[in-house]
């Protein structure tokens, strides 16, 4: 970006759709399912039969409260449906059941960074239907019903995004947020979590907003980012050539990486609006709010502001330990058998190194893991007293993920456990003095850079067993006592 672009600030404001977990759709029974045989999943209901009447889910209902709480929102007792009405092949009643001009959830945040210095305001929550899913080709055009009628949320920021980053960062956080509150899966690829960004430009410091331009077909968090940082550029360019920035909405193409004119943007009045004749007032008491409320997980971005002050881990360390449940649990099992002996630093670098890598080579969940935390505990243990060393460790751990074998056993079959034995160290320490007397003629007149020599010849004359630091302290002492090397 050229520096006269700088001088426009961007707006952006997301509306997030997610695809709930629930067994059942929102208004019938059909099942709630992705990737089925195409329109096996209907019924009078989600396909708009005449005469067919809806029943709210009550699980899409209290996943809806779940993140409502969640994101610290007012949750509201009594609500509205309406229909949104849009003319379109994958609709087939002609319009949307969702929530209008009164969310069930409002005036809410989400944090972009633990120390809660960038708070994203969300506008509100609230529950809609999904439309189905459209497939083109050359000739023709073919629509899988399945997923009409399938349960989601709308979430909606406030204008408070200030940057394409910002943008990414806010889907991050919230699809770590809804797969901890186990209400999605945050999968863009499946369109279980999928995006529309608004976007518009004002001169650096003005309080008035530009015409905005909306954004869709952005698949992925990546694509979020790209196709903002080219709608910023593209506006700016046209402003600073005396043009006009039009409402409309554009689609992202990612094979020429740029934006596209879609349509012209619909306003409220254009979807007709009304109120749902076939669902009554949504009325949600106020003791089942703080069950649902008394019975959240932790968050994550409260777990990795946890594990920041309470373990003194890096941010980046304790907001990617924190990011899934399933490896929090698993850090927090291996500190519980490791912890107060060996440095949590340790057992943070050995689970996002050693122990991630053969998760990737493992495919399934944390507690899937074949080096269970207490076990990965035990062999960090065996580190910090001494009892093995850093480079062992390494070996044995091989061996506990091929062998499944507690590390105890591992160490002691391979015979790994380091010698502590001074009477036996100082032996071998005289003998390699006296093996290359040369060399400890020159380190008494004054070479003292060949202690690393004697060290070394040490080790492996003990085939690598000898604990270096108790070796290194028997050599002073070896030394300082005969007031010579041999």
């Amino acid at each position: 970006m050229t520096l006269e672009y700088d001088r426009w600030e961007p707006v952006i404001g997301l509306e997030v759709h997610l695809q709930l977990n629930t067994r059942s759709k929102a208004f019938c029974r059909c099942r709630n399912s992705y990737g089925d045989e195409p329109n096996t999943h209907v019924c009078p209901v989600c396909l708009g039969y005449p005469g067919a009447l809806p029943v709210l889910n009550e699980a899409m209902v209290d996943a809806a409260i779940r993140l409502g709480t969640a994101l610290g929102a007012t949750i509201h007792t009594r609500t509205r449906f309406a229909r949104k009405h849009y003319h379109y092949p994958d609709l087939p009643k002609g319009y949307q059941m969702t929530q209008h001009d009164t969310p069930l959830c409002t005036k809410g945040w989400l944090p972009l960074d633990l120390h809660q210095q960038r708070l994203i305001g969300i506008q509100r929550v609230h529950l809609e239907e999904d439309a189905g899913k459209s497939r083109h080709t050359e000739n023709e055009t073919l629509v899988d019903y399945n997923r009409c009628g399938a349960p989601l949320l709308e979430v909606v920021t406030a204008p408070d995004l200030r940057h394409p980053i910002e943008a990414e960062r806010f889907l991050l956080q919230l699809r770590r947020l809804v797969r901890a509150l186990d209400i999605c899966d945050g999968d863009m690829e499946k369109g279980n979590l999928r995006c529309d960004a608004n976007l518009s430009l004002r001169r650096a410091g003005s309080p008035r907003f530009g015409t905005r331009t909306e954004l869709k077909n952005l698949n992925s968090m990546r694509n979020v980012r790209r196709a903002l940082q080219y709608e910023w550029e593209r506006q700016a360019a046209l402003l600073e050539t005396g043009g006009i920035v039009e409402q409309e909405t554009r689609s992202w193409d990612e094979s020429s990486l740029q934006t596209l004119l879609l349509r012209s943007k619909e306003l409220l009045h254009d979807y007709r609006y009304m109120t749902e004749p076939d669902l009554g007032t949504l009325v949600v008491d106020e003791s089942h709010i703080e069950q649902i409320t008394a019975a959240l997980p932790e968050l994550p971005h409260m777990r990795a502001r946890r594990y920041y002050y309470e373990f003194g881990i890096a941010e980046e360390q304790a907001d990617r330990l924190a990011a899934d449940k399933d490896l929090a649990h698993y850090f927090e099992q291996t500190c519980r058998a490791a912890c107060p002996h060996v440095p949590v630093q340790d057992i943070v670098a050995w689970i996002t190194g050693e122990a991630a890598a053969v998760k990737k080579e493992h495919p399934g969940a944390w507690d899937e893991h074949p080096v269970e935390p207490a076990q990965l505990g035990r062999l960090l243990q065996l580190v910090a007293d001494r009892s093995i060393s850093r480079s062992a460790a390494q070996t044995v751990f091989d061996m506990m993920v091929e062998k499944r074998e507690p590390p105890e056993t591992v160490v002691e079959r391979l015979g790994l456990r380091q010698i502590r034995d001074a009477s036996v160290l100082r032996s071998t320490l005289q003998d390699v003095l006296l093996s290359h007397p040369d060399k400890a003629k020159a380190y008494r007149d004054g070479k003292t850079g060949l202690r690393g020599f004697f060290i070394g010849q040490a080790m492996r004359a003990t085939a690598g067993r000898a604990d270096p630091i108790l070796l290194d302290q028997l050599f002073d002492e070896l030394v300082s006592s005969t007031g010579e090397t041999n």
